[in-house]
């Protein structure tokens, strides 16, 4: 009797031990790493904000943009990006998504008003479950006509929003996206494009849903962050999602102190519910599909 008392205080004691183990992990596992989500329902919206990356000739082997733009592809496509912003491509690697994706196209001339040259800031969407109503570029400089390119205040380049009116098809909802890529030089410029976009994109959007997106080139303890949310037509989405997977992750792996610099912003009132916000961190057969982690947030109206 003696033996089998110690022997069932002993599975007892394991038996607690494993619950409270389970339980940190758990704990942790919502703000850090967890197995993946469960297949969104076809009402939810996938928006995401992606710098892929420039094509640089003089980058080292698997960071060429020849290594990595299968892997950019196959993370757009196994997260299922119903529409998303990305940063840095040239034009010819905006035809290598197209021919990768052939679902998607995009939207948006580069930062030097071209077409087929230059930077771009684009948009892509899903054609088969996104449709366009309305699309507009403008620059954020200090010129008095910003629909034409322009280098504003202390900025090294120009820099510009690119934005469109969307209907999710499946869940019949139409709201905007906006994506930028801020100039990671200009203080100043910094600091008043933050400004711009604060009163031109409540001003497009007028009363509709919208995302503002990009690589702000600064983080989430800088004072400009501060500025954008701390005005009553912006929230971050990190702040408000039910659900984070890597959400205390920075979003420029090789600069860990810059901290969260690519974002997706919500406006305060009549916002959606963001299920889900993900830093992305997938990598294919050991191949990074950029420097910069992708941001998504999973999305119902």
């Amino acid at each position: 009797m003696k033996l089998k008392s110690v022997k069932e205080r002993l599975f007892a004691a394991i038996l607690i031990l494993t619950i409270v183990l389970g339980g940190v992990a758990c704990s942790k596992g919502n703000n850090n790493v967890e197995p993946e989500p469960n297949e969104p329902d076809g009402k939810a919206v996938i928006v995401a904000t992606f710098n892929i990356g420039y094509d640089n000739p003089g980058a080292g082997a698997g960071k060429r943009w020849t290594d990595r733009r299968q892997a950019v592809a196959k993370l757009i496509e196994k997260h299922k990006f119903d529409v998303f912003g990305a940063q840095e491509p040239l034009f010819n690697q905006l035809e290598d998504l197209k021919g990768l994706l052939p679902d998607y196209t995009y939207f948006g001339v580069s930062r030097d008003g071209k077409a087929d040259a230059g930077e771009f800031a684009p948009i892509f969407y899903n054609k088969e479950t996104i449709e366009v109503l309305e699309s507009g570029q403008f620059w954020l400089t200090d010129a008095d006509d910003k629909s034409v390119p322009s280098i504003g205040w202390d900025a090294r380049y120009p820099r510009t929003c690119v934005w469109l009116k969307v209907k999710h098809k499946v869940a019949n909802e139409t709201f905007f996206v906006f994506n930028v890529h801020l100039d990671h030089i200009g203080g100043i410029a910094q600091r008043e494009s933050t400004n711009l976009l604060m009163e031109e994109v409540p001003r497009i959007a007028k009363g509709d849903p919208y995302f503002l997106m990009g690589d702000f080139n600064y983080g989430h303890n800088s004072a400009n962050y501060q500025l954008l949310v701390g005005s009553p037509n912006f929230v971050d989405t990190h702040g408000i999602a039910k659900r984070k997977i890597n959400g205390d992750k920075g979003t420029f792996p090789g600069t860990p102190s810059y901290g969260r610099i690519d974002h997706i912003f919500v406006n305060e009132t009549n916002s959606p519910t963001i299920r889900r916000y993900q830093i992305v961190t997938d990598s294919f057969s050991g191949i990074l599909p950029s420097d910069h982690s992708p941001v998504l947030v999973e999305v119902v109206f």
